[in-house]
């Protein structure tokens, strides 16, 4: 505020002594001339300061739209408790989501992803549903061309996990994980699509999560393999993006 009332003063007397210079000597004209013009200058860089100064500054950790995270509990196992997972510094890591026609299946990814405690690694969290994502339940499905080709007995290959102790802190190396029961992913918020005019993409903020039961192998330090079940929860914040021409023609 300080910097719009300073500039805004600054341009008022600079145009007054425009205005004057037309009646005032040569010698003085020229003065007036040259401090009306650098003190037009200074007032709209003041301007300009107080625009960026007086602009809201966006919170990441409070604005969900720029947050990409997700929250996982278990309730057994070695990472017995709830961590929330952010994006790595490595090239892949992130949080996405996409569609797939053909499959008529929407894949949810996370890679590369840290925890708030003690820097585990989400390497790979996948998780397929059936259709397009709506507002609701959204029923789980597998990642096939053919799903008829499952045989009638065979278990719904949902989707898979992998936790990694990347700081060598805990008695394991790897934890992998299987889903089992397959349950419905629940999305509470879908926004609208925005245009990226620049990419040419679309995107929106999806918000969900879901529950089910996880079949962990977990490989020991002591090269021994654990076998565990736990319950899970999983909560997501993501920005799905895709191709306008992806988009047309689905």
């Amino acid at each position: 505020m300080a910097y719009l009332i300073h500039g805004y003063n600054y341009v008022l007397f600079n145009c007054y002594c425009l205005r004057h210079t037309l009646s005032d000597n040569v010698v003085m004209k020229k003065y007036l001339l040259n401090h009306s013009l650098i003190g037009l200058a200074v007032g709209l860089m003041l301007l300009a300061l107080s625009a960026c100064s007086d602009a809201p500054v966006l919170d990441v950790e409070s604005d969900p739209v720029l947050t990409e995270r997700v929250t996982i509990s278990f309730s057994d196992g070695p990472n017995k408790g709830e961590y929330v997972y952010l994006a790595s510094d490595l090239p892949n890591a992130g949080v996405s989501l996409s569609y797939s026609q053909p499959n008529s299946v929407s894949f949810f990814a996370a890679s590369d992803l840290v925890s708030n405690i003690d820097n585990h690694t989400i390497g790979s969290l996948r998780r397929f549903t059936k259709g397009e994502l709506v507002v609701g339940d959204n029923l789980a499905s597998s990642w096939l061309t053919k799903p008829t080709a499952l045989k009638q007995n065979s278990v719904l290959d949902c989707g898979r996990l992998e936790i990694r102790d990347t700081e060598n802190l805990r008695d394991y190396r790897v934890v992998y994980g299987t889903f089992i029961n397959c349950g419905p992913t629940t999305i509470s918020e879908l926004t609208e699509w925005q245009v990226d005019e620049v990419s040419n993409t679309r995107f929106r903020q999806v918000v969900g999560q879901f529950s089910d039961r996880v079949r962990l192998q977990v490989a020991m330090d002591s090269a021994r393999f654990q076998n565990i079940e736990s319950a899970i929860l999983v909560e997501f914040s993501l920005i799905q993006r895709e191709p306008i021409a992806a988009a047309a023609s689905n």
